[in-house]
C-alpha cells in the first residue's frame, strides 16, 4: 500500500510540474548571468536588452539577425542564416521594416542573457547558438 502511495505521489506531483510548465504565466525564476537581477519571463535564448531584460524579438538584415528592445532603442546581432525567415523576405520588405523602426537609430549593444534555475542549470546564452 505504501509503495503505491509514493507512486500515486509521485505522479501527482510530475502532472502539477507538467501544468506548470504548459500553464507558464512568464512568471519563472530568471536570473541575468550578467547583473545578477532576478528578471520576471522567460530565459531568452538570444538575449535581451541590458536595460529592461526585455526583447521586442527581432528583424532580418539581410541573412543576419538582429534582436532589439524599442523601450531603449537598442539592438544586439546575434548571427547570420540561424533562422530561414531571411529567405523568404524581399530587400524591399526589409528595408521597410528597417525604416519603420527607424532602426539605424538604435544602439548596438551586447545583449545580456538569461539563466532560468527551473531548467536543470543550464545557461542560456546568445554565444552558445552563434555560428
Amino acid at each position: 500500500m505504501h509503495a503505491v502511495t509514493n507512486v500515486q505521489s509521485w505522479a501527482r506531483n510530475r502532472a502539477e510540474k507538467r501544468e506548470k510548465k504548459m500553464n507558464n504565466d512568464n512568471q519563472s525564476t530568471v536570473y541575468c548571468k550578467d547583473c545578477a537581477c532576478l528578471v520576471k519571463g522567460q530565459s531568452e535564448y538570444f538575449g535581451v536588452c541590458p536595460q529592461c531584460h526585455k526583447t521586442d524579438g527581432y528583424v532580418n538584415v539581410g541573412e543576419s539577425h538582429w534582436f532589439f528592445c524599442k523601450e531603449h532603442k537598442v539592438r544586439w546581432n546575434v548571427g547570420a542564416n540561424l533562422f530561414s525567415s531571411w529567405k523568404d523576405q524581399t530587400e524591399k520588405e526589409q528595408r521597410k521594416i528597417y525604416d519603420d523602426l527607424d532602426f539605424s537609430s538604435f544602439e548596438d549593444v551586447e545583449s545580456h542573457n538569461t539563466y532560468d534555475i527551473e531548467q536543470e542549470g543550464r545557461l542560456v546564452s546568445a554565444e552558445q547558438y552563434q555560428v
